[in-house]
């Protein structure tokens, strides 16, 4: 998917080239890094997935230090909508975002480059690592759905072009989670999210209002951050749970392919949060060319 259509695709969410996405992602087999393609199987247009054997090295430094290394390393979550490797190809939205990045850089500074080329280098993580991790130099950006919060801008620094639309978390509920009216109706109520997610942030705020009413607050289940929020949607529709907190875009995309669970897009969390990219602090460089490769 290039660019200009993943960007069409945010701005038109939901819409129906979203629920054959879904239900693309819905049938893809289970990851494989072992498996082999047969030559059968090969094909070209493809990204594959690159073999480039990287320490646990720290590096720091703006875009100028890392184009000179020829190597940006690009940590995300391993998610069926946002990145996964399927017969040692790479798919997904961010995984297609990153090696147009990585296109657009390379023939940026082609004559700089010379026949080095820079590499980008895709390395999952957990989320509660991804954040940490770029700060401390063990990766250069955190991509992923990942929400500009005031808490994280404690940590990192976000690229996030502003004419991108604004995403809202909202509940999503089972097919037999009790009736919920308005927000405040959480108040008692058992939401499970990922700690290291805004929605736990968004949670906790409410809980600070309600407490502040002398109402009951949520009660906030913690999931392994290893958990995606399809993971968590396809909980929801088992029944092993009653509540979660979703980005719209996602509660509308997955739920043309989990009909079980109920997208309140009425009861709402968090309005207008803006989706960037993450960098260490003080990186200028590294952020003016991630805007730029958005603007283009």
């Amino acid at each position: 998917m290039k660019k200009q259509e993943w960007f069409r695709l945010l701005r038109r969410l939901p819409a129906l080239a979203v629920i054959f996405l879904a239900a693309f992602l819905m049938l893809l087999p289970c990851p494989s890094w072992a498996e082999p393609a047969t030559p059968a199987q090969e094909d070209d247009n493809q990204p594959r997935l690159r073999s480039l054997a990287l320490a646990n090295e720290i590096w720091l430094g703006d875009f100028d230090q890392l184009l000179e290394k020829r190597v940006i390393r690009v940590l995300v979550p391993q998610s069926r909508t946002l990145y996964l490797i399927v017969r040692g190809k790479e798919q997904g939205l961010i995984g297609d975002m990153v090696r147009e990045f990585e296109r657009t850089l390379n023939k940026k500074y082609a004559r700089k480059l010379k026949k080095r080329p820079l590499t980008v280098v895709i390395i999952p993580r957990t989320r509660d690592l991804l954040l940490g991790d770029v700060a401390r130099g063990l990766g250069d950006i955190a991509a992923g759905d990942i929400t500009v919060t005031e808490e994280r801008l404690k940590t990192v620094d976000f690229a996030a072009p502003p004419d991108l639309p604004g995403v809202s978390e909202i509940l999503v509920a089972g097919p037999s989670s009790p009736a919920v009216g308005a927000i405040d109706d959480l108040a008692g109520k058992t939401v499970h999210v990922r700690k290291a997610s805004s929605y736990y942030e968004s949670l906790t705020l409410l809980n600070n209002r309600l407490i502040r009413e002398h109402r009951k607050p949520v009660n906030i289940i913690l999931v392994p951050d290893a958990l995606e929020d399809e993971d968590l949607m396809e909980m929801l529709q088992a029944k092993i749970f009653d509540f979660t907190v979703v980005d719209d875009w996602m509660a509308s995309l997955w739920a043309e392919v989990l009909p079980g669970i109920t997208v309140r897009d009425d009861i709402v969390l968090r309005s207008k949060g803006r989706i960037g990219w993450a960098i260490r602090k003080n990186s200028p460089r590294l952020e003016a060319e991630i805007l730029d490769f958005y603007r283009i």
